[in-house]
């Protein structure tokens, strides 16, 4: 019998991760927009490539990003679960609480969340909103969408779902904001609040939300691939349409990991609790065991932080201040112009081998410069017993990592919350 359940269980996945790829288009019933609004989806004409002249500029137009931009994330997909058993389907399969999401818009369309293996180790870090009563939105990295898909297929079972990618349907939009150093999460500053209303107004298509993680961060937009009134708002208010990589300095900043930088690591450690993505009060879901079993404990032992890296160090160390009331991103992470990206878990030594055997960490992801002198990235740091970040580690010269300096450039405006 038990290998009579296996086949037919690799029969199941095999055939589920055919069907998983086809490209599938949302029904009327359950598309993000206004029902009594005339623009309809059918009648957009897709204008929000990079080609558009205002948008592409040289590089040194970009080389130091306003506080007011926003980024088309190429990196992410969207896949649909839709059907009468959707919510208490999701509702066993992720670390937050779906079942706090609300269909209206002034209530909460978004939460933060994570998928974990059995064994209690992320699969991947996602986005869900809720855009009907019984459909959703899981937005997650484009490198981990199979991942995803194989877990959804293998747990439904006979439940009343039906499970699409929809990536072609819809665009995922940052409204990144530089005032994320607001300690209450829910009290938004003024011009995101603006800007959100803004685009609820003129951007009936759309749907638009604070950034679950936390408010200090955003706007999350999800909208028509193919129109062009989010654009047409945010451009006519004064924000800069950036390219990738702003993104990726921006999230790096502020210590937030994405796609292969979460596979296989543990939820409290990459900080998922602190961006308000793991709810303690809700019943089993899968990988729970690992997650409670930490919590309890009152103890995270290693935690997931922005770092820098320097080939030699520096003189000053007043330009690891972030300049929010002008720019999105300190200069120094400005002027480092990315040419490679390293995710190869490169063990973190003391400077002084003497001090200590024990290694203080690991770099998780890498970000260098074209001639491999300066970059940034994220690392999983060892903390003191009931202390936190050793204050050392804020300084360089005490860490290194495959020949380079490291230390903690900051601790992210989220850390004592």
């Amino acid at each position: 019998m038990r290998a009579k359940a296996r086949l037919l269980a690799g029969k199941v996945l095999r055939r589920s991760e055919q069907n998983f790829v086809r490209p599938y288009r949302l029904p009327n019933q359950f598309r993000i927009c206004n029902h009594n609004a005339t623009n309809r989806f059918n009648h957009c004409s897709r204008n929000f490539s990079n080609s558009s002249p205002s948008l592409q500029g040289s590089q040194e137009q970009y080389s130091r990003a306003s506080k007011h931009c926003f980024s088309r994330l190429d990196s992410r997909a969207l896949i649909e679960v839709k059907g009468a058993d959707s919510r208490e389907y999701l509702q066993g399969l992720v670390t937050n609480d779906v079942f706090h999401l609300e269909e209206d818009a002034d209530g909460r369309r978004a939460i933060y969340a994570a998928f974990l293996s059995p064994k209690g180790r992320m699969i991947a870090e996602v986005i869900i909103y809720r855009v009907a009563a019984d459909a959703f939105l899981i937005d997650c990295a484009t490198e981990c969408v199979n991942d995803v898909g194989r877990l959804l297929k293998m747990y439904k079972l006979r439940r009343h779902v039906d499970i699409s990618l929809v990536s072609d349907e819809y665009d995922v939009i940052q409204i990144m904001s530089s005032s994320g150093q607001t300690s209450d999460p829910d009290h938004p500053d003024p011009s995101t609040m603006q800007i959100r209303d803004s685009l609820r107004q003129d951007a009936s298509n759309a749907l638009v939300v604070f950034d679950p993680r936390w408010i200090g961060l955003g706007l999350r937009v999800i909208c028509c691939s193919e129109t062009t009134d989010v654009k047409e708002v945010l451009l006519s208010s004064g924000y800069a349409q950036t390219e990738a990589e702003t993104y990726r300095k921006w999230r790096t900043w502020h210590g937030i990991a994405e796609g292969a930088e979460c596979t296989n690591m543990i939820p409290l450690e990459m900080n998922v609790e602190k961006l308000r993505g793991v709810s303690f009060n809700k019943g089993c879901y899968t990988g729970q065991e690992l997650t409670a079993r930490t919590h309890n404990k009152g103890m995270v032992r290693k935690r997931l932080l922005p770092v820098r890296m320097s080939a030699t160090l520096p003189t000053t160390s007043s330009d690891n201040a972030n300049t929010t009331e002008e720019f999105l991103l300190p200069k120094w992470l400005d002027d480092i112009s990315e040419s490679s990206t390293d995710i190869s878990k490169d063990k973190i030594e003391f400077v002084n081998t003497d001090e200590r055997s024990k290694s203080p960490g690991k770099i998780v992801a890498a970000h260098m410069s074209k001639d491999s002198s300066a970059g940034y990235g994220l690392a999983m740091i060892r903390l003191e017993e009931h202390v936190g970040v050793q204050d050392r580690f804020l300084r360089p010269g005490h860490l290194s990592a495959n020949g380079m300096n490291v230390w903690v450039s900051h601790l992210p405006f989220w850390w004592t919350q």
